[in-house]
């Protein structure tokens, strides 16, 4: 079983849950007005408003392709960096009254943790992929045929908004790539999903399981891109379980950033003829392949939070750590 430390009392919230209302209000407040900011310089780099809006929907054709990738990064950019880490921080502090250190009240890194996370992410990758597959071909039944079009139809605006985002050109653009696909959702969706959702829902459920899940599941929900969900609350799974494990949150914050970081720089790597695998191919691994690769990142997440459950107590472990089976609840 893993071991999950206890939450200590000076970094729980006061109101889990108004908390988690409030802060759902600032995330939506923060990408609003940080994207509006956004539209300022956009309005100079594009010809007119129409062109504007019809690159944030990921058309580009009437405009020069560098400049709509610029865009279009700027505004997820900045809409990401008030929404997931500014607003969730002033949020915290304000509100909650509780410091930055409440969101990763663990923050050593024993033994081999850091590597050990990085090749859980790694072995998780051809598990997930295999999940993937089976999710892009998922068939709906008749009776949610309404459901199914409309789920396609924002799934193939999804994908185009992504062959426009990393269909980068040169240096300066991966480098930009980068902070805006890897940089800033690594720590933003991890600061949000997991150091305040999983954590709050933890609390109100009284499970350590139950904020995971649900965290997970309402961070698959949020892309918005239904022939993806099943792989992307897996990896929300992945990412939870590190943090619930070792209350480090810098752990799935390296965890994230390596699955965007690498993905983006294989894209720009075989775009440019520097590798020959393509990363959009339908190659996957065959099942037991699949089987071997999820129980070894399962392995490794073990490690990590065996390793933290070792170790001397301090501020985090200031009450007896336990282990929980599911089903099993906790009394915060």
């Amino acid at each position: 079983m893993l071991h999950f430390p206890r939450i200590p009392e000076k970094y729980k919230p006061s109101k889990p849950f108004a908390g988690l209302l409030v802060h759902i209000g600032g995330v939506i407040a923060g990408l609003g007005i940080f994207q509006f900011i956004a539209l300022l310089p956009a309005l100079f780099m594009l010809p007119s408003v129409a062109d504007l809006l019809a690159v944030s929907e990921g058309n580009y054709r009437n405009v020069d392709p560098h400049a709509a990738r610029v865009v279009l990064l700027t505004l997820l950019g900045l809409g990401s960096f008030g929404g997931f880490i500014l607003m969730p921080l002033v949020v915290n502090r304000l509100y909650d009254k509780l410091p930055a250190r409440a969101f990763s009240p663990e923050l050593r890194f024993p033994g081999l943790v850091i590597p050990a996370t990085i090749f859980a992410l790694l072995f998780f990758l051809p598990f997930d992929g295999f999940i993937v597959e089976w999710n892009r071909n998922l068939a709906f039944p008749e009776f949610m045929r309404g459901f199914a079009d409309w789920a396609r139809e924002a799934e193939d605006k999804a994908t185009k908004m992504t062959e426009m985002i990393t269909g980068l050109d040169s240096l300066p653009e991966l480098a930009l790539g980068m902070l805006v696909v890897a940089v800033i959702p690594a720590i933003g969706e991890e600061l949000f999903f997991r150091g305040v959702l999983q954590t709050r829902l933890r609390l109100l459920t009284g499970n350590v399981h139950a904020g995971i899940w649900l965290s997970a599941f309402l961070f698959s929900a949020i892309h918005m891109q239904f022939f993806g969900f099943v792989p992307r609350m897996l990896l929300g799974l992945m990412f939870g379980y590190i943090y619930a494990g070792s209350g480090n949150l810098v752990l799935p914050m390296i965890a994230h950033f390596v699955n965007n970081g690498l993905t983006l720089l294989s894209m720009y790597l075989y775009k440019h003829k520097l590798i020959s695998l393509d990363p959009d191919s339908a190659d996957i691994a065959p099942w037991y392949m699949a089987v071997v690769s999820g129980t070894v990142a399962a392995a490794l997440i073990y490690y990590v939070a065996n390793t933290y459950s070792k170790l001397p107590k301090n501020d985090f472990r200031t009450f007896t750590d336990h282990k929980l089976s599911f089903g099993e609840h906790e009394a915060d």
